[in-house]
């Protein structure tokens, strides 16, 4: 009976100790999402040409351009509507720009242009025989 007593002493103080510990990696992993998030919403600037898509932690999605950028929020206003919608950086799962870079939108277009020539030679030479 002492023994038992004993160890379940144990257990109640190894779980008091616990679970400050996680709470305290669980708010470093939230400052480090905040501060990538700042990143991101920096490098796409608050401009009407950068296009975002938001994803909130309660799964809603949201499209638009940023519009202001402050240390607590940024806000994203959609292009069509006008409305603007005011997001905290702890409230952002996911950002994504949905701007093409100059580089992609060049190699879609030899893509595309050495599609249609090979095209144009293999319908050439079954035409020629």
């Amino acid at each position: 009976m002492r023994f038992l007593s004993i160890v379940v002493a144990a257990l109640l103080v190894n779980l008091s100790c616990a679970l400050p510990v996680n709470a305290r990696i669980q708010a470093q992993d939230q400052t480090k999402t905040i501060d990538r998030v700042k990143a991101a919403v920096a490098k796409l600037g608050s401009r009407p040409d950068a296009r975002v898509q938001v994803k909130l932690r309660d799964k809603t999605k949201i499209k638009g351009y940023i519009g202001e950028i402050t240390e607590e929020h940024f806000t994203v206003r959609d292009a069509s509507t006008g409305a603007t919608r005011t997001i905290s950086y702890s409230d952002v799962a996911e950002i994504k720009g949905l701007n093409h870079s100059k580089g992609s939108t060049i190699a879609e277009v030899v893509i595309i242009t050495v599609g249609i020539l090979a095209l144009l030679t293999f319908l050439g030479t079954r035409i020629a025989e």
